[in-house]
């Protein structure tokens, strides 16, 4: 088994934390799936963080979904 903690990208705290965090569009335990892909996959929603320009592409929520067992990707 790899180690998942050598995998796990740096954090870094943003220099200006929001007054408001955009709504969420998906929540705990929901069940989700990626439509505009060619092998969409799917899962449960596990986990949500709010990540800015400092430690990552994309300002906003991210999601960390546990695929399914039956999903494409999952062995992967």
């Amino acid at each position: 088994m790899p180690d998942l903690f050598s995998q796990i990208p740096p954090v870094a705290m943003p220099e200006v934390i929001p007054s408001e965090l955009p709504q969420q569009r998906f929540h705990l335990g929901e069940w989700v799936r990626w439509f505009q892909v060619p092998n969409g996959d799917f899962g449960r929603v596990i986990g949500v963080i709010y990540t800015q320009q400092a430690s990552c592409i994309a300002t906003g929520l991210h999601y960390l979904v546990l695929l399914d067992e039956r999903s494409p990707s999952r062995e992967i």
